[in-house]
């Protein structure tokens, strides 16, 4: 729903003068080729994977805009600036770890990931938020536009706030955590 928005308004007000701030656990920026890639590279090196390897949806999936993806056509469809995305909390950052690994569904997923950060997409991560909230100003701060439209995942509390989101694959913030962000947001100038 974010991106329709967020569209509309680029039409609107231009897409320059349009910022988009995401309050959310996950990145929505992973195709689904991707996605399926990492999914099947856990199942195969994972013992304790959740996925199964029967899943049909695993395989053969065509990229498509949706949940997951949306950022992604924000972004390649020109819909606003790279610069003008924000994405905060998010508990998919790929671990340190993960950099290491060599093979190419990994690498794919990474490259992808850190892609739109190297195009000017902002993500802060939730252990970074965590360490030093005034990242979140500094960055606030960076947005130079008339209007921003503030999108809140359900999943930003998943596990820690509330179990109603759909995705609880990992432990999102704290309800004082989410509402100091929210008060950080409407306080930029």
């Amino acid at each position: 729903l974010t991106g329709g928005c967020v569209r509309a308004l680029a039409e609107e007000y231009g897409p320059t003068d349009v910022g988009l701030i995401i309050l959310d656990s996950h990145f929505d920026v992973v195709t689904p080729t991707i996605r399926c890639g990492l999914i099947q590279y856990d199942i195969e090196t994972n013992p304790e994977s959740p996925f199964s390897p029967l899943d049909p949806y695993i395989r053969g999936r065509l990229d498509s805009y949706n949940a997951d993806s949306f950022i992604h056509y924000l972004v390649r469809e020109k819909v606003i600036p790279p610069e003008n995305i924000l994405v905060l909390g998010v508990s998919d950052y790929p671990p340190p770890q993960a950099f290491r690994i060599r093979d190419p569904r990994v690498r794919r997923y990474i490259e992808h990931y850190t892609g739109f950060e190297e195009l000017g997409v902002t993500v802060l991560s939730k252990d970074k938020l965590r360490k030093n909230w005034e990242d979140v100003k500094v960055f606030l701060d960076k947005l130079k536009t008339d209007y921003f439209y503030l999108s809140i995942d359900i999943d930003i509390g998943a596990r820690a706030t509330l179990q109603g989101a759909r995705f609880l694959d990992y432990e999102g913030l704290e309800m004082e955590e989410i509402y100091r962000l929210v008060d950080m947001v409407y306080t930029i100038n």
